[in-house]
């Protein structure tokens, strides 16, 4: 687990047992992005996922637990993606304007994947704040790719 990760769920061993935790997982990001926050009930997700209040129970002490578990997990699936797609890039061969329509599309990319959840499952537990590091920390790693460039710049001040 990440540093931003809390709950106590544990990974599960069985590949029975993972495909049951994807179901509910899935079905829960499902009920968010059709129905909003309100659509995201337990036997609404277990209905979705095609599973048992028991399962689901086995997994999560209740709703909450639920949330503050998809908050993390789509907090680092959407950093390691944009980490991955930083990293991939050969940004030291490219000129300012190639780094800035790079840059552009790589968030294009980021606001196609589920990093919107984030700013959903923020409001519904109560004001966290994962939407708005992760916003920082695109901003932050922009800003640094962008300033290796600052002899490019015309700007007197380019920070």
């Amino acid at each position: 687990m990440s540093e931003t990760q809390s709950t106590a769920l544990k990974p599960p061993k069985q590949p029975r047992s993972r495909r049951t935790l994807e179901r509910i997982v899935n079905a829960a990001l499902e009920l968010l992005e059709a129905e909003g926050p309100d659509g995201v009930t337990v036997l609404a997700v277990v209905a979705r996922a095609k599973s048992s209040v028991g399962s689901f129970y086995a997994r999560f002490a209740g709703k909450d637990d639920l949330l503050e578990y998809l908050g993390e997990r789509v907090w680092d699936e959407a950093l390691s993606r944009w980490n991955e797609a930083i990293d991939a890039r050969a940004w030291s061969g490219m000129n300012l304007a190639e780094i800035t329509a790079g840059s552009v599309g790589l968030l294009i990319d980021v606001r196609r994947s589920r990093v919107g959840h984030l700013r959903e499952l923020d409001r519904m537990s109560g004001g966290g704040d994962a939407y708005e590091r992760f916003r920082r920390h695109l901003v932050e790693s922009l800003e640094a790719l962008l300033l290796e460039r600052q002899a490019e710049m015309e700007h007197q001040r380019p920070e």
